[in-house]
């Protein structure tokens, strides 16, 4: 199987430019596609359905990283402007990051961000030819008074930080959130609590998930190391909806990263921190996580890799042609999928 196979055929109006706050008013009014794994059957619904769709003892984990803005703009003395797009920091004042353009990026060249002064120091380095570089303030600093949010040329400009963070987002960590948790809303939530339906979190910080995947084969396809954290009381509930026989709902493929690369064979997830580049293929087997919460993914991503090991490469193809048939929105600001 190559990333050639995960390429669909899409209506360019059917790609969400804008939050789900902006285009419809308020979170939670998406439409959600339930694709239903056992007996290969899709189901048009909506996010709002989601409790009726889930049982009393389950548990939907959601991942509580915080975004913040990851995108700086900066001028060479000798050139032009830069973008410089964050992957993760290092120190507060040294991160690595990807420069366009990188014509008069160099070791030891400076570059001004506003009032600061940027220094590369190291690069291009690996696949995506990623820089490091110094800042003379803060990072956070910076990015408060200058930056904007790592954002898709798809989107029709930039929008408030808050737009690209779920409503549950508390940890700071992530120049990209996991924008699957915006299909949620307060309401949607507290409909879950009140069906007898647990929420807990855990932190998955990610980085460079905006890097696409160099080459044709899935095989190779590799996964930067990212830091998660599993709370006790996460692991505790887990380990009751197994033993009871419930569902184990991930909001997000960091969610499902994360609770896979921390469970055990019993499917339950040892509590605490922990580190992962774990890169779900077709022929994964799932030990922790029984249904995943996600939105339609960019073709030739990494996150249609994983809907594949999930649900199966022929249901995920009539999935999305379905979708698109029945004009569904696509990417993040777009509807949902769930895959029970």
């Amino acid at each position: 199987m190559r990333l050639s196979d995960l390429v669909y055929e899409l209506d360019p109006t059917c790609i969400a430019r804008e939050p789900s706050e902006v285009r419809l008013g308020r979170r939670g009014l998406n439409r959600m596609l339930c694709v239903q794994r056992k007996t290969a059957s899709l189901m048009d619904s909506q996010v709002s359905s989601l409790p009726a769709l889930l049982s009393p003892g389950d548990v939907v984990v959601v991942n509580d990283s915080c975004r913040s803005a990851g995108v700086l703009f900066g001028r060479f003395s000798s050139g032009g402007e830069v973008e410089l797009r964050l992957v993760k920091r290092m120190s507060d004042r040294r991160f690595v990051a990807r420069v366009f353009p990188d014509h008069f990026c160099k070791p030891g060249a400076e570059l001004s961000v506003e009032e600061h002064t940027v220094t590369v120091v190291d690069g291009p380095t690996g696949e995506h030819g990623l820089y490091t570089l110094q800042s003379s303030a803060p990072l956070e600093v910076i990015l408060e008074a200058s930056g904007k949010p790592i954002t898709s040329f798809f989107y029709d400009g930039y929008f408030h930080l808050g737009n690209y963070n779920p409503v549950y987002s508390r940890s700071p960590g992530s120049f990209e959130s996991p924008m699957a948790g915006l299909h949620l809303s307060e309401e949607i939530l507290a409909d879950l609590r009140s069906n007898d339906i647990e929420v807990v979190k855990l932190t998955h910080h990610v980085v460079g998930s905006w890097l696409s995947p160099i080459g044709e084969e899935i095989d190779a396809l590799t996964m930067s190391e990212e830091a998660y954290e599993v709370p006790v009381a996460t692991a505790k509930s887990i380990r009751r909806a197994k033993n009871e026989g419930n569902r184990v709902v991930a909001v997000g493929s960091t969610c499902v990263r994360a609770l896979e690369s921390a469970s055990n064979t019993d499917g339950v997830p040892s509590a605490g921190p922990g580190r992962t580049s774990l890169c779900i293929r077709p022929g994964f087997q799932f030990r922790c996580v029984d249904g995943y919460l996600t939105s339609f993914h960019p073709a030739r991503s990494s996150l249609m890799v994983l809907d594949v090991a999930f649900c199966g490469l022929s249901l995920l193809r009539s999935a999305y042609m379905h979708a698109n048939r029945e004009r569904y929105m696509f990417l993040e600001f777009g509807d949902a999928v769930v895959y029970l």
